[in-house]
């Protein structure tokens, strides 16, 4: 068990990554988040388990902060956490396809340019906008939506 993060990607104070792609994997049982983008740039966070049952009650599975650009949290399993996907300060992020449940608030978004579609949530309170947000967010707990994946970078939506 990690005393921190799972993945961390970027740090206001250090450094900061660009052109990532995290693919896969299971995080869990850390005292922080499963993901934790910063600073960075065109990071993309795909097919991912995350499950978090000792975090602190301020915690998310995944956490998207200090203006990273361009990230993307795709096609995730998010679960057992008190909070699901927590955006704050971000420029053009993509949050779709994620499975989420979490003991307190599915996705909470502020003061970020966002697209938010297609999650499928499960928890008391589903998306919370914090306001200074701007794009679309989900007015809903479940816009689950099919794709096919036909591996040439594209997908389409099977309704």
């Amino acid at each position: 068990h990690l005393g921190g993060d799972s993945v961390q990607v970027g740090d206001a104070s250090r450094c900061s990554g660009n052109n990532i792609f995290i693919g896969g994997g299971s995080f869990h049982n850390n005292r922080e988040n499963c993901i934790d983008i910063k600073d960075s740039s065109n990071v993309v966070a795909s097919g991912f388990e995350c499950y978090l049952p000792n975090n602190k009650p301020d915690e998310a599975g995944v956490i998207l902060h200090d203006n990273p650009v361009n990230p993307q949290i795709l096609d995730g399993n998010i679960y057992n956490v008190n909070g699901g996907i927590e955006i704050s300060g971000q420029d053009n992020v993509v949050v779709n396809g994620n499975q989420v449940q979490a003991n307190d608030s599915g996705i909470i978004v502020r003061s970020a340019d966002v697209n938010i579609s297609g999650n499928s949530i499960t928890a008391p309170t589903c998306v919370v906008n914090q306001g200074g947000v701007s794009g679309s967010v989900q007015s809903g707990c479940n816009e689950l939506m099919l794709y096919r994946d036909y591996g040439l970078g594209y997908r389409l939506a099977v309704l």
